[in-house]
C-alpha cells in the first residue's frame, strides 16, 4: 500500500523574484529526496499558491509533511487528503508552473479529475479544495 496526500501552502516571499528563487530551492531540496526514496507526485505553483499531490511510503510522506510545516519561506501548510492507495500514480515527482491561461486550464482539468477520482471524499473536503482550484489555476 502507498500513502497519498494532497496539501496546500502559500509562498511568503513578496517579490515575483524571491518567489522564483523559493520555488527552485524548494525543487532542490524535495527532488534529490524524492528520487532517492522513489516518492512520486507533483508539486504546482501559482499566483504564490503551491499545491502538492505526493506518493510513497508511510515514512518517507511522514519526513516530508513534517519538512513542508517547518519550511522557511512557505505559511499556512493544509493537508487536505490523506490515504492509502494500492499503487502509486505517480512514478516520478515534478514541479509544474502554470505560467499562462492555458496551461492553467490544462492542469485545472487535470486536478479535477484527480479529485473526482476520490470518492471517498466528505462533501465539505471536495468543496474545499474544488473552491481552491477554482481560485488559483482558473
Amino acid at each position: 500500500m502507498v500513502r497519498s496526500i494532497l496539501c496546500i501552502s502559500r509562498l511568503s516571499e513578496k517579490d515575483e523574484y524571491a518567489t522564483h528563487r523559493k520555488i527552485f530551492e524548494l525543487k532542490s531540496k524535495f527532488a534529490t529526496y524524492n528520487k532517492m526514496n522513489k516518492v512520486g507526485g507533483v508539486l504546482a505553483y501559482k499566483k504564490g499558491q503551491l499545491l502538492q499531490v505526493l506518493q510513497g511510503d508511510e515514512a518517507n510522506i511522514e519526513h516530508l509533511i513534517s519538512q513542508m510545516e517547518s519550511c522557511d519561506g512557505t505559511n499556512s501548510f493544509n493537508l487536505l487528503i490523506d490515504q492509502t492507495i494500492p499503487q502509486k500514480v505517480y512514478k516520478d515527482w515534478r514541479l509544474v508552473f502554470t505560467r499562462d491561461e492555458k496551461e492553467s486550464m490544462l492542469f485545472s482539468h487535470f486536478l479535477r479529475q484527480h479529485i473526482n477520482s476520490l470518492t471517498f471524499l466528505e462533501d465539505q473536503e471536495l468543496s474545499t479544495i474544488e473552491n481552491f482550484v477554482t481560485n488559483v489555476f482558473h
